[in-house]
């Protein structure tokens, strides 16, 4: 958005009323460019506070899939330690067995 333009008004509206209308008329003219100026402030904050969420949100998504690859290597650790427990326990029964024979 451009600042609005102040043009004077012509000489002949120039009298005491005149004076005070062209003051608040800059008054007025002021604060809409000052509101204007504070949206487009606004509006690039908007900006940057979308991409860090955009980011955080990223980072969230890559946080949850490191979190599924351990569970899946701490169940298939698990896994591995139930087979190689069975597997112990079994030769330990084979051994017990050949020590009776």
């Amino acid at each position: 958005m451009s600042p609005v333009n102040l043009t004077e008004p012509p000489e002949e509206e120039r009298g005491p009323e005149a004076v005070s209308y062209n003051s608040q008329y800059r008054e007025l003219v002021s604060l809409v460019n000052y509101q204007r100026e504070k949206l487009s402030s606004q509006q690039v904050d908007l900006i940057k506070y979308d991409a860090e969420i955009g980011f955080w949100e990223n980072k969230g998504r890559e946080q949850e899939r490191q979190v599924e690859l351990l569970q899946q290597q701490i169940s298939s650790t698990d896994n591995q330690l139930r087979i190689s427990t069975e597997q112990v326990q079994t030769l330990n029964y084979v051994e017990e067995e050949s020590e009776i024979a």
